[in-house]
């Protein structure tokens, strides 16, 4: 072999080499990166508050199913307000199982928490999303937003534990009325003396020679109630069912239509009394009247007082 066809051998070996090389090297990005260099793609946006760990280049699944990864996040702004903007590379042949009712969620995978978005499968008889299209975002249950909820339970339980402490110390040292109670020598003798009136108490009721234990121990009492609550609920009976005079006073309506007649009466007699137009009513009302009448009973007063004095004044007899 000459040097001419060794330096072609030697050349045609490193364009060999350098081509594996590169096909080598582009394999592993391709194996590195998941990317779908083979299929056809689309894209689908969210806006999030939080990326929460999220990295271009990582998983999105469809019901747990790779179909895609995240191609780009950006921040940007939306009503005034600042989101972050993620998009999505999906596969294309996934778009129908994608509606408008279905949403992302942002999950952690395996032990080391590492970030995912896992789309919500539609319904079929729903309108599929399309390219450039916005998946509502549901919130997810994370350490962080974990950690806020628990955290005013935290505060509470923290001060509740303060608060029974002080409660026992409070307590410990024969303070307040617990304390006193339990701790306190005069309380603790109040309380002994108020256990035993209370068992004086019942041996007195267990006894039948007082006049307690006989409410206690004597049937005769029972009897009498129950005779007393039988004749009470026969009373009321015939009350209600119209028997005796006071049944009829309760159930007669006529009793209520006579006694209005009667108010009615009543009111028109006051009525008159109270009116000028009658001579009861002018005697009581008219003041010039009830003068005239007591100037009048005066005179007839005088006058009979003046027969009883002198009658031959007033009367002459004459017989023949």
């Amino acid at each position: 072999m000459t040097n001419k066809d060794t330096k072609k051998f030697k050349l045609k070996v490193g364009y060999t080499v350098f081509v594996g090389l590169v096909i080598f090297f582009l394999f592993i990005i391709m194996v590195g990166t998941e990317g779908y260099y083979f299929s056809k793609t689309y894209n689908l946006n969210l806006l999030v508050k939080s990326t929460e760990g999220l990295i271009e280049g990582g998983k999105v699944s469809l019901g747990g199913l790779k179909i895609g990864q995240i191609d780009k996040i950006e921040f940007t702004t939306v009503n005034d307000q600042n989101l972050v903007k993620i998009k999505l590379a999906l596969v294309k042949k996934y778009s129908s199982q994608i509606t408008v009712n279905s949403f992302a969620k942002i999950e952690t995978s395996g032990l080391l928490g590492d970030k995912l978005i896992n789309i919500s499968l539609g319904n079929p008889s729903e309108r599929a999303l399309n390219e450039g299209e916005y998946l509502p975002v549901k919130e997810s249950l994370s350490l962080e937003s974990l950690s806020e909820k628990i955290e005013p339970l935290v505060n509470n339980i923290n001060g509740l534990t303060s608060n029974l402490k002080t409660i026992t110390d409070t307590i410990k040292n024969g303070n307040g009325s617990v304390g006193k109670l339990m701790f306190g020598s005069e309380a603790t003798k109040k309380l002994t003396s108020i256990l035993r009136n209370l068992e004086s108490f019942t041996q007195s009721i267990n006894k039948e020679d007082n006049t307690i234990g006989k409410l206690a121990h004597n049937d005769e009492l029972y009897n009498n109630l129950s005779s007393l609550a039988e004749n009470l609920k026969t009373v009321v009976d015939s009350i209600k069912s119209g028997k005796g005079t006071l049944g009829k006073l309760v159930s007669n309506d006529s009793l209520y239509t006579n006694l209005n007649e009667l108010t009615h009466k009543i009111n028109k007699a006051s009525e008159s009394l109270n009116s000028d137009s009658t001579l009861v009513g002018g005697l009581l009302n008219d003041k010039q009247g009830y003068k005239k009448l007591s100037s009048l009973i005066d005179e007839l007063n005088k006058l009979i007082k003046d027969i009883k004095e002198d009658p031959g004044k007033y009367i002459n007899l004459s017989i023949f």
